[in-house]
């Protein structure tokens, strides 16, 4: 979706002048930079030139996970549980696909015998299968979209 002669930088972090300025002096030469985000850089002579990048953009993962649970199950236990799956969303990258056994993996809590795993980009999910995410976007997991439920 970029231009022909073209580059894009996605990037998380620092201001947007900072990285305008940073890509000013270390973007490649004679190529337009490219992105959802716009502003200016000044050259040693004063003169002002457009410079873009993007931010990522958000897309928002809802989560249900039936658990049986066996007596060893903490009190706290689904407290934990959503502490691994909030941690485990913390380091997802940008562009980075979902797969649910990466998930399932994490979720290391005692007193779990089995697992079930629904997620989709829309309230309600009804999956397991993979979550495909676009080149400049980064899943977002939300405690307020993450249920969990004993059966």
């Amino acid at each position: 979706g970029r231009p022909g002669h073209s580059f894009e930088a996605v990037v998380i972090g620092w201001t947007d002048q900072a990285i305008i300025d940073l890509l000013w002096l270390h973007g490649p030469a004679g190529i337009q930079p490219y992105g959802n985000v716009s502003g200016t850089a000044l050259d040693s002579s004063g003169h002002s030139h457009p410079i873009s990048f993007s931010r990522p953009v958000d897309v928002d993962v809802w989560l249900e996970l039936d658990l049986e649970i066996a007596t060893d199950f903490p009190i706290d236990g689904d407290a934990l549980v959503l502490a691994e799956v909030l941690a485990w969303g913390q380091g997802l990258q940008i562009g980075q696909d979902l797969r649910s056994w990466r998930l399932e993996r994490v979720i290391e809590t005692d007193g779990i015998e089995n697992l079930t795993l629904r997620w989709g980009t829309a309230a309600s999910p009804t999956t397991d299968d993979p979550i495909t995410i676009p080149g400049a976007g980064i899943a977002k997991l939300d405690s307020a979209r993450v249920l969990i439920r004993h059966v």
